[in-house]
């Protein structure tokens, strides 16, 4: 019998069972798809990281600073260095055109193309999550934090930021902390980033860094797994089913391009290909699993705005992530924030901009909006699944997997409050969003979740508290297919952490 241990996947849910799995001694095998950037591409990108910023060509620079708007409204419009590869959209999923139930098969998965923002959950917000598990995931956070530090430098639950953020953003900041009367309903602070403390503040993130000083899981397999004996990877290989016995559990995938088809054995089996990826490989192998299920959600908008605290000459020094995060707390939010992050006189909304201009789209007025963008803010805000609707997935004998809207009646009431709350809130620190403006996706905007969520006992619906399927033993869920309720707040630390969890239980 083997004690090997197999993950699926190479996202930030699938290193966190990898390093808990290593750390108690176990062999881990990692079977990926694990594609990567185009070698041209990769090329250019060589280039610009033996350069510094001021050293770029505008040749370079348009290779690998474009973001896409227009092209596919099931995908996000962040690339990586200008390219989709992030992406992957399976074609035997049928649903609403704008709707976003993409996964990744990339050597990092999606954490390639995140925002780099890591934040903790409140035991409110994880009520829905059975037992003791909200217990549990907060002291995993810690483990994750202590994961991370080696790769930023950084403690990200640390008070402040490690990062320089605009000048505009601090200027809010210091106007909130300034003003106590404002902490009741409203928590201002720096987003914590997964951002090296080596960045050179070229505000280019947005694109991909360069440098690499942006981390995606693919740094810790590359930076630290590989180091380990007990570790293997093994990329080009398209998981499709598994079958279990009473101590083991044999995997069969085929290679990506070549067809050939390869089977694993292992003592454990973790699954960590992405909520519609683990899915469908087990919707191809168990019969005990529900082939219709309802996906948690997270209603976005984003909403844009202007600050008068910024500078009309030269380029701004920072980063071009996330600078501030905004929890409101008035009303039906007081246990379970809404939370919108700030970007500020960020490149890619100049972008969005000028992919509108259409016929006006000359060379002064793409000046103009460079200028302009220096006052510029951009919201995005997300709801906790509560508030939201849900999705229904039916997957059919042939594989086909069906998705549609399951309606919530109060969504829209929710989000309305969020925007009139956030716009109010905002005006007393400087910052004037324009509401009327917003863009609003009620349902897949990227945070899907929980469509096999933990309970306190599995069934054909839900998994156990260590994300086994129903009739299972050996397999676990362990990304954010088994999450109970998403977090209004960016979910993949709580994903990553209990992913950890998991494996150091499993």
């Amino acid at each position: 019998m083997t004690e090997m241990r197999v993950v699926v996947g190479s996202g930030p849910g699938a290193v966190g069972v990898t390093h808990a799995l290593l750390q108690r001694g176990f062999e881990v095998t990692m079977l990926d798809v694990g594609e990567t950037l185009d070698a041209e591409t990769a090329k250019v990108v060589a280039t610009m990281a033996r350069q510094e910023p001021e050293q770029w060509s505008s040749e370079d620079r348009a290779v690998i600073q474009r973001v896409d708007f227009a092209t596919d409204p099931g995908l996000s419009p962040k690339r990586l260095f200008g390219s989709t590869f992030s992406y992957f959209n399976d074609p035997r999923i049928e649903a609403p055109a704008a709707l976003k139930l993409y996964g990744s098969r990339a050597l990092g998965g999606l954490s390639t193309v995140w925002g780099c923002a890591l934040l903790r959950a409140t035991p409110a917000e994880l009520q829905a999550w059975p037992g003791a598990l909200s217990g549990e995931i907060a002291e995993a956070y810690l483990g994750i934090r202590d994961l991370l530090k080696p790769s930023i430098g950084a403690d990200i639950f640390a008070p402040g930021t490690h990062l320089k953020i605009s000048e505009a953003a601090q200027a809010a900041w210091d106007r909130y902390r300034q003003s106590p009367l404002l902490h009741q309903d409203l928590s201002v602070y720096p987003t914590p980033l997964t951002i090296s403390k080596a960045c050179k503040a070229c505000n280019a993130c947005m694109y991909g860094c360069v440098y690499d000083y942006t981390y995606s899981s693919r740094t810790t397999i590359e930076d630290l797994f590989r180091r380990n004996p007990r570790f293997h990877y093994v990329g080009g290989m398209i998981v499709e089913e598994f079958s279990e016995a009473a101590e083991s559990v044999e995997i069969r995938a085929v290679g990506k391009g070549t067809g050939s088809r390869q089977t694993f054995s292992a003592r454990q089996l973790f699954l960590a290909a992405g909520m519609m990826g683990s899915l469908r490989i087990l919707w191809n192998s168990s019969g005990s699993v529900s082939r219709r299920l309802q996906a948690r959600d997270s209603s976005l908008f984003l909403v844009p705005g202007l600050t008068f605290s910024g500078t009309w000459g030269g380029s701004a020094k920072h980063h071009g992530l996330s600078h501030l995060s905004v929890d409101l707390t008035a009303g039906p939010f007081a246990e379970k924030p809404a939370h919108v992050q700030l970007y500020f006189n960020n490149p890619a909304i100049a972008d969005g901009l000028k992919a509108r201009l259409g016929p006006l789209n000359s060379g002064p007025a793409r000046q103009l909006i460079d200028i302009a963008s220096r006052f510029v803010v951009a919201g995005q805000g997300y709801l906790h699944s509560d508030f939201c609707h849900r999705l229904e997935l039916d997957c059919d004998d042939a594989g086909i997997i069906r998705a549609s809207v399951l309606r919530n009646p109060a969504t829209d009431g929710f989000i309305e409050a969020a925007l009139s709350q956030f716009a109010r809130q905002m005006r007393k620190l400087g910052i004037y969003f324009v509401n009327p403006a917003a863009s609003i996706t009620p349902y897949g905007g990227s945070k899907t979740a929980g469509a096999l969520p933990h309970a306190a006992q599995s069934d054909p619906s839900t998994t156990d508290q260590l994300g086994r399927p129903f009739g299972a033993k050996n397999v676990f869920v362990v990304d954010m297919t088994v999450m109970p309720s998403i977090p209004a707040r960016n979910h993949t630390l709580t994903m990553f952490a209990n992913a950890l969890r998991i494996g150091q239980s499993a």
